[in-house]
């Protein structure tokens, strides 16, 4: 079962008009449909999971009945991170996050492993951001200890 679903944002609204009781809702089955016919990229949602993130997104917004489990996966609409322009001294490069990774594993010998690690968390990060996820800055003992 996945534990985000994306869509795009204007399904996100109209989705939440559906399920809004003060406009008519809630209106689960459209709900569901509407979340299965905007998924963001492939595979698509099943039934059962658009029906338990249609619940979820309805308890949490709209204080719905259903309680939602921890495992039911949640709605989000966000931007989805496609491409990005990288510079690695011979101008400037467009590629994809996989290219990336493997553009950095190509210059591991030039660019040292600490840069390469870097930019490989860095790639970590992008997708899971693409997907949704939360995605938070700690910052270093060192640096933290530095401004005090």
């Amino acid at each position: 079962m996945p534990s985000n679903i994306q869509i795009w944002p204007a399904a996100l609204e109209k989705i939440n008009k559906l399920l809004d009781p003060n406009r008519g809702g809630p209106q689960k089955i459209k709900a569901i449909k509407t979340l299965r016919n905007n998924v963001v990229g492939e595979p698509g949602a099943s039934l059962r999971d658009a029906k338990r993130a249609i619940e979820r997104l309805q308890y949490e917004k709209f204080n719905g009945t259903s309680i939602p489990q921890e495992s039911d996966p949640r709605v989000f609409a966000g931007p989805r991170i496609k491409k990005l322009t990288v510079d690695l001294g011979d101008g400037d490069i467009e590629v994809d996050i996989e290219g990336l990774q493997l553009r950095m594993l190509m210059q591991l010998e030039s660019i040292g492993l600490d840069a390469c690690r870097e930019i490989l968390h860095l790639v970590d990060v992008l997708q899971a951001f693409s997907n949704g996820k939360k995605v938070v800055i700690i910052e270093d003992e060192e640096t933290e200890n530095s401004d005090t």
